[in-house]
């Protein structure tokens, strides 16, 4: 887990000399011993991925829940006052990044457009459809993962079945208790929007590179100084 204070000039926060960006917690995974314990209880057969993957989200949540204390809500919810090197006070206020999301029938991290709408990409619709489509932290998606979980943990479903699948494939979603849902979602934080869309992990940087390349000499071939106006914005 990084900490930045964005309040600094993009500029110094590119420089990694400055040491703006420090390590605030480090995560754990899940020990090899615990494959060894599920192992046990399925008779000595390997466990299948989509339960190893479950068990990794819920151990991450979980490690959330201890991060996002008690005096973490009270500063995100009132902010934080510091006494800046100008003597002045001033009011901060937490922001949270995070970046995890499981492909299913929406490729999306903010709208529920379906992968059939895919090829439609850069037409009028699809520049409607991320608004009229957005997800929301409501409590309808988080009526579905608690029916979900009660499937899973009380009626002794495995996690991909197909009643599982019906609560949850529509929308992508996973039976896992989000931590910033719950404990943030009445002060009106929607977990949808605070996942940041990065090229870079939809294309190798290689091809991504090649791509950016072709389309600066088309933009150099239009007209002239088309490159500086670029640079500029």
């Amino acid at each position: 887990l990084y900490l930045r204070r964005d309040n600094e000039s993009k500029y110094r926060r590119c420089q990694p000399s400055n040491n703006l960006c420090s390590h605030a917690a480090y995560f754990q995974v899940l020990p090899d011993e615990f494959k060894d314990f599920l192992m046990e209880h399925f008779g000595g057969k390997s466990p299948s991925k989509v339960l190893f993957t479950h068990c990794h989200q819920e151990f991450f949540h979980k490690q959330w829940k201890i991060l996002l204390d008690k005096e973490f809500i009270e500063a995100y919810k009132h902010g934080t006052v510091i006494t800046c090197c100008d003597g002045i006070k001033h009011h901060f206020y937490l922001v949270l990044i995070a970046s995890v999301h499981n492909l299913g029938t929406c490729p999306c991290l903010r709208c529920m457009t379906p992968m059939t709408q895919v090829p439609d990409i850069g037409t009028e619709c699809d520049m409607l459809w991320p608004q009229q489509l957005a997800c929301i932290d409501d409590n309808d998606r988080r009526e579905k993962v608690i029916a979900a979980r009660k499937l899973i943990y009380e009626g002794d479903y495995t996690i991909n079945t197909p009643q599982v699948e019906a609560l949850l494939r529509d929308e992508s979603l996973v039976p896992t208790s989000n931590t910033f849902s719950d404990w943030l979602h009445p002060f009106g934080f929607n977990l949808f929007i605070m996942l940041v869309v990065n090229l870079l992990h939809e294309f190798e940087i290689g091809v991504w590179k090649v791509i950016f390349t072709h389309l600066l000499r088309i933009l150099d071939s239009l007209k002239e100084g088309q490159l500086h106006e670029l640079d500029r914005r």
